[in-house]
This record gives C-alpha cells, structure tokens and sequence, in this order.
C-alpha cells in the first residue's frame, strides 16, 4: 500500500469516532499535505454551543511501528531468491517448508505509541498558525497493537496519555487505530490531561512476534504452531560493519 492510500484507509478507519467526536462532515479531498488530510464539520456535536457554525479540523495521520521493524517486514528484495525457491518447491515440487518466510519479535514498551506520535509535536504550529482550522488532531496508527488487545486497554491506552499530557503535546486531540481491525479510540485530549501515572499491569514489557507464513497448498494440513516456533527463512539484513556469523561453529 502507498503512502496516500495508507493514510486515506487510516482516516477511512476512523471515521465512525471522527463522527462521534465533532459531528457530521465531509472530508476535504484536496487536503493531501501539511496536514495530511482535513474534515469540514458540517453539523458540529452540541459540545462546540447549541448554534456552533461549520469549521474544519487538520489531521495529521503517522504510523507508530519502529522504522526498522517495517523496512524489515516490508522489504520485497532481500532474501527475494530463496522466496522464489521455496515457493516454487511448494508448488511445484510438493515440498513444503517448516519454517516462516520472516519472523521477528518487537518489544512494547509504555511509550510505544508515544514514541511514535511525539516527532509530530513541532507541525502544530505552522497548522494552527495557518488560521484554517477549529482543532488539529493527529492519527496514529501500528500494524502490531490491537485497540481490543489487554495490552492496549491495560497498559498502552493509559501510559499513551499520560506521556503525551506530561509533555504538554499541543495536538487537540491523538487518535490510535490497528491498521488491520480498525476500532479507533482517542488516547489524548490536550483539554483533560492525564497528569498521574497509571498504575503498572501484568503487561509492561510486553513482546509481539509477526510472522510471515511459507507458501502452503490447498488442501494439505499444517501444525503453523510448529512452523512459527522455527527460525525465519529470511532473517532481518545485518547492519553495516556488523561482524559476519561463522558457520560451523
């Protein structure tokens, strides 16, 4: 998915909580950069006054997932050949492979979606200062972490907050959504922020592991159990001047 389509599907996803949050609108499709989209809220929610006139909210929209975690999940060029090879003794040799194509596993720490929404914080500005909108709100959004998942509920929704209140983060209003299931919630509002720290749950420290499964053939019977617990086929690119593994030792 390109850029603008990625950034067109997340504002797609949102939508229903945009709806709930301002009131009926429209989106602004001539509004593509700095910020990344905008909505003309025709029918503004009672909470902007009883007679409150149309206005447009800014909507910068960001991705939280680390950019070394993405360049790794998404490059179609490394390991490309023994892609190729496995796929083609899948399907034409009817030799199946017992371990996934790629697999890494990412650490979710407290801050992880703060982490990736707070390089947004110096564009506020240049927006509000353009004169052309009501509130300006930043969309987030991750293919790993689930808005339905208990690390979301227990630990990220409320430690997101906080961190973002702390810093005084001058986005009207954060929005978080999974890029895949959608279910968007507002995890900051610069109007009442969340100043205590939450408390600690079972799920600080937490660790995700994506996986990207072999080629398979219908009608076969496979333990993806097993499969996912191997190594990867394709294994992440060595960062440069990084010692090269001895084999045989």
């Amino acid at each position: 998915m390109k850029k603008r389509e990625q950034e067109e599907h997340v504002l797609e996803l949102t939508k229903p909580l945009l709806e709930k949050l301002y009131g009926r609108f429209s989106v602004d499709s001539d509004q593509k950069d700095k910020p990344d989209a905008a909505i003309t809220v025709h029918k503004p929610h009672k909470r902007f006054g009883r007679n409150a006139s149309p206005f447009r909210v800014g909507i910068e929209i960001t991705t939280v997932d680390k950019a070394q975690d993405l360049a790794y999940l998404n490059d179609k060029k490394h390991g490309r050949d023994e892609i190729i090879a496995q796929t083609i003794d899948a399907l034409e040799n009817g030799i199946d492979s017992g371990m996934p194509i790629k697999k890494t596993t990412i650490e979710i720490a407290d801050s992880f979606i703060y982490d990736g929404a707070i390089p947004k914080k110096d564009k506020y500005q240049s927006y509000v200062e353009s004169g052309a909108y009501r509130e300006i709100i930043l969309l987030c959004f991750s293919d790993l972490v689930e808005t339905e998942s208990p690390l979301f509920k227990e630990q990220l929704q409320g430690w997101t907050n906080h961190l973002l209140s702390k810093t005084q983060f001058p986005f009207d209003a954060v929005v978080f959504v999974n890029l895949r299931r959608g279910n968007p919630v507002r995890v900051y509002k610069k109007r009442d922020p969340l100043l205590a720290a939450p408390a600690q749950s079972r799920h600080s420290g937490s660790t995700v592991t994506v996986f990207q499964g072999p080629t398979m053939r219908v009608g076969q019977q496979y333990n993806l159990k097993e499969i996912m617990s191997n190594d990867p086929l394709i294994a992440p690119r060595q960062p440069k001047g990084a010692p090269k593994s001895k084999s045989g030792a």
